[in-house]
């Protein structure tokens, strides 16, 4: 298969982001808005799986400049926060630590450093967890066995979440250490690595089989959060992204750097539009945004305007640099 960028998988973020947006925007409660949240939470996960996709084969080298790189965009981040804390957006850190004596502070240190949990703005936790991720994977990554382990932790950690949230109930569904690096970002950057070391056998599938992969997962996910309740991550999500991963794979949609693909740059688009989404988002209640919809709508195509032309611009100081 060749190696050309699988500009699919970069498109295909952009839908993961909306649903991400989806997620933040929508309240769950009829049915509709419930379907829409379960579908929605093939978002971060599939986020995580296009990142151990591309790490597979990366090498030691290229891992420590992504994780650099991921670095400096969670650094930007939390600047972009403390600027929105300042004029009163979002809320400070002395809040979130219960009041000028802190006396939160020790449990908000301790979901930080080990469940990614960020207060003055949460959705921050993918950037925590993903440079967690990849800095487990560089350590394995050149290692005899290192895929093995991995892999095999990922399904444990699969495993275990379902036997401590779902089934056992023992760990709220929605509460900091299922949305974390250990419980969420591992299990599917390992699947994202499978789904490279496979891909050629997954760009082999049918049509008709993929489609129904992406089916039986969503009806998957349905009946886990009718059974269980809503959750952060469902077994179907992960049948479902198995399906996506397997139909772009089939369409990858390979476009040379004049192509739209390319002038779209939806890779960096989409990760700087999920960092600057709460930011809009919190804005827009600022402003009273009449309906959800309308703030979804509104998060997403700013969002997005903002990360393209944040991309695009960086794009071409690069280009200017070289």
């Amino acid at each position: 298969m060749a190696a050309e960028r699988n500009n699919t998988l970069d498109l295909l973020r952009i839908v993961a982001f909306c649903g991400v947006v989806a997620l933040h925007t929508v309240s769950p409660d009829g049915p509709l808005s419930a379907g829409l949240n379960i579908a929605s939470r093939f978002g971060v996960p599939f986020f995580f799986a296009v990142a151990g996709f591309f790490s597979l084969r990366a090498g030691r080298a290229k891992l420590r400049r992504r994780l650099a790189h991921v670095a400096r965009i969670a650094l930007a981040a939390v600047a972009l926060y403390a600027v929105t804390t300042m004029v009163g957006l979002t809320p400070s850190f002395e809040a979130c630590c219960g009041g000028a004596d802190y006396p939160m502070l020790g449990s908000v240190l301790w979901n930080f450093f080990v469940w990614n949990a960020y207060p003055p703005a949460y959705p921050l936790w993918f950037l925590f967890a993903l440079l967690y991720v990849y800095f487990v994977w560089m350590l394995l990554c050149e290692r005899p066995g290192g895929m093995r382990l991995f892999c095999v932790c990922g399904a444990c950690l699969l495993a275990a979440r379902v036997a401590v949230g779902e089934i056992g109930g023992f760990i709220a569904p929605l509460s900091d250490p299922m949305r974390s690096w250990l419980l969420t970002g591992i299990p599917s950057f390992a699947l994202g690595l499978l789904l490279r070391q496979h891909q050629d056998k997954l760009a082999s599938w049918s049509t008709g089989f993929d489609a129904l992969m992406v089916t039986a997962g969503a009806v998957c996910a349905v009946m886990e959060a009718a059974t269980f309740g809503l959750q952060e991550l469902y077994v179907g999500t992960v049948i479902v992204v198995t399906g996506v991963f397997a139909a772009a794979l089939r369409h990858p949609c390979a476009a040379d750097a004049r192509g739209w693909f390319a002038a779209l740059r939806c890779g960096e688009t989409s990760m700087i539009a999920y960092v600057v989404h709460y930011a809009v988002i919190m804005l827009l209640m600022r402003w009273q945004a009449s309906t959800e919809m309308i703030r979804f709508l509104a998060t997403c195509s700013a969002s997005l305007l903002v990360g393209f032309v944040i991309a695009a611009n960086a794009g071409a100081l690069r280009r200017r640099r070289a």
